[in-house]
This record gives C-alpha cells, structure tokens and sequence, in this order.
C-alpha cells in the first residue's frame, strides 16, 4: 500500500508528497532528506491498528496540506535514482520477479471458488517475514529465559513463538532460533544452511576420532558465541527499517537495481554495523577453520602452516583466506571486506550531503573509496546472512 505523506521541512520550507511504500511492521521509521536543502527528516508511521495509519513527526518537518515536490521511499526495497521523484512509481517496478515454482505455489494457494486476477503482496511471495521485528523479539526474549535459567517463562515463550500445533515438550531455544533465522533467510537460507552442515557431517563420519576433539573444544564455547551472535542481530532489528531496504536482494543474492537509491537513510545508527558485525564473524569463523583442517586430514586445532591458537591470535582482516580450499566453507565469507570493516569500525565512514553515497579512505588516509548508501545495507544485510548461517549451524552441529 502507498501512503501519500505530505509535509514541510522545517529548514528551508519546502513543501514535499511523500508517497511512502507501507511495510509489514507494527512501526515504520522513515528517515529521508528534503530533496531543496538536503535537510534530514524523519517521521514515524504507526501500522498497529490497520487500516488506520498514524504518524509521529520525529525531526525537522511538519505536516501540511500543500502539494509538494514527490518524494518516493518506503520500507522493503530500493529504487533507481531516476524514479526518485516519479509520481507513478511503485516498489513492483524495481523488486526481482517471483520465480516459477514460487508462481506455482501462488496458483496452488488460490480459493477454489476464486477467478480471475488475484492481489498478492510480492515482498512476503519473495519471501519477506511479516512483522519480523515482533518474531525476533519473541525470539530474544525467549533466549535470554534460557540464558539466565527462567525454565518456566522460557517454556512458555516457546510456546507462544511456535504454531499450537508445533507446541510440545521437545521445544527448545536452538530449534527456535534455527527457525527464525532459516525464515527470515527464505528462500536462500535453508539450502545454505544444509551446505554447511553436510561439511560437518562429512568430517564426522570420514574422522569421527578428531572430530570428537573438535566438539570437545567448542561445546563449552556454544553460548558464549551465540551472546555475540545474538548481539549483533539485536543492532541489525533495531534497524530494521534500514537494512529491509536490501535484504531483499541480499536473501536471494541478487544484485540492486541499477544506480541504486536507499530512500531512508537513517546513516547514523547503521555507519558502524558493518564493523561490528564483521568483528562477530571474525572472531567466529574459527569453527570453519577447524572444521576445513579436519577434512584436509590434519588435526582439528592444526592449519596448513600455523596452530588454531596462533590463528586465533592473527590479524582478522585475513583469516578467511584459510577457508580457501574448500568452496563450501568459503560461500560464508564471500562478504568479508576488511577495508570496509576498519572504515566501519573506526568512523571513517562520511555520508555525502544528498545522503546517498558513503565515502572513505582506506587506512583513514588512503585512495579515496565511494559506494553508494544502498550498496553499503546490501553489503550489512550479506555479512548478516552469512553470520545467521553460521549460528544456525553451530547449533546443530554443537547439540547440548
């Protein structure tokens, strides 16, 4: 649904229509800039009790009923620059086409008594979750019963989280979260998910003596490392809005439109996300290290040239490298930009004043770098798919 917004910026005056895509969460933050003055602005939409949309003026605009300058943005997609300001665009335009099987399932679910043409909302056919936010909040507050012991309540989390007719005694926190991260990654995520754990099977049965070491050395850590996992997704949902703009392409590893625009630029709480993640997956990637040494024939915790120990002490910016020799493994660090993540992580990242491209220089003093807003969300939206397959995955291989 498109929601025509119209308000004022208050540095400059100019009156703006903001046609505004409505997404699937109960809240929508939308963070743009006025298209005169490239004064930011950003107001709230409130989707809680449908149809009726509320709106809360957040930062630099009033509401007025004066016909302004177009303004499209919106939650679930990007768009090329030039239909910015196109009074007859819609998201549609620019989102990737359902696949054949995918129409099929669309044809199979339709009534039996219905004809004709049928209203279908692309972004959830393509796989987008419904009030995601919400399913990680149950999620998260499910974990944290099962971090600090609350059996009752996190029993009871479980249950409201899972379909009643899924309710039973076996549920458990790594199931939950397997499912939501597998969900939020359709349709891409599960097949990934099994690429990685046949890795881990097959270094079972074909080195089952090493890869009980293995599991010897990283079953204490299990929960340590999912706190950190579990953190970083905590920043990716809290700007949600944001990234959904690319996770789109991101799930279906499909490249942006061309000459991409991020309508919502919401920079100042996303600037810093790429490093951190990247300091999460990093630091992780050692199970995949690991597990490669065991199916290269060495012992679990030997590299080609170095001890796990001394890996674990090596600069993160390389040690994907590792990974190298078997393609699986590697199609979890296909993302690993490390001159990106010293941009992200030491604040070198500079928005340019229309917000739509990001500047750095590498080393802080180096050649100058330019991508643009949405290839950078694309780019936290890949690294975080890549680190919800590794968590996945841990918890199955790492059974308590």
């Amino acid at each position: 649904m498109m929601s025509r917004i119209r308000v004022r910026c208050l540095s400059c005056g100019t009156a703006i229509t903001t046609r505004v895509q409505v997404g699937h969460e109960k809240f929508q933050r939308m963070s743009s800039v006025c298209p005169e003055c490239f004064g930011p602005f950003r107001f709230r939409l409130r989707l809680d009790d449908p149809p009726a949309v509320g709106i809360d003026l957040e930062e630099n605009c009033e509401l007025t009923d004066e016909d302004g300058v177009i303004l499209n943005i919106g939650s679930g997609f990007v768009i090329s620059r030039d239909r910015i300001h196109d009074e007859k665009y819609f998201p549609s335009f620019d989102m990737p086409k359902p696949t054949e099987a995918e129409l099929r399932a669309i044809e199979e679910a339709r009534p039996q008594d219905a004809a004709g043409p049928m209203l279908v909302d692309l972004n959830v056919v393509l796989g987008g979750l419904p009030d995601a936010v919400g399913h990680w909040m149950s999620v998260r507050r499910a974990y944290r019963f099962s971090r600090t012991g609350q059996d009752e309540r996190l029993k009871q989390a479980l249950n409201e989280f899972f379909d009643a007719e899924e309710a039973g005694e076996d549920l458990t926190i790594d199931g939950a979260l397997i499912a939501f991260f597998l969900r939020i990654l359709s349709p891409q995520g599960e097949p990934e998910h099994m690429r990685i754990v046949k890795e881990f099977k097959r270094a079972r049965e074909n080195h089952p003596e090493e890869f009980c070491r293995f599991r010897a050395e990283f079953l204490p850590r299990k929960w340590r490392r999912m706190d950190e996992y579990v953190d970083v997704f905590d920043h990716f949902f809290r700007e949600y809005e944001e990234f959904n703009q690319t996770l789109l392409y991101a799930r279906r590893s499909l490249p942006l439109p061309e000459n991409p625009y991020a309508a919502s630029t919401n920079f100042e709480n996303t600037k810093l996300y790429y490093g951190e993640a990247f300091e999460v997956i990093g630091s992780s990637i050692d199970i995949l290290a690991s597990l490669n040494n065991i199916l290269s024939g060495r012992s679990f915790d030997q590299l080609e040239h170095i001890s796990l120990r001394k890996y674990r002490e090596s600069d993160k910016g390389r040690r994907n490298e590792t990974l190298r020799t078997n393609p699986e493994l590697t199609r979890l660090v296909v993302e690993y930009d490390n001159r990106l993540r010293n941009a992200s992580h030491h604040r070198w990242l500079r928005l340019s004043h229309d917000r739509t491209e990001i500047t750095y220089q590498e080393g802080g003093n180096g050649d100058p770098q330019t991508i643009s807003y949405a290839e950078y969300l694309w780019r936290c939206c890949a690294l975080t798919f890549q680190l919800m397959i590794l968590a996945s995955v841990e918890l199955v291989v790492l059974p308590d």
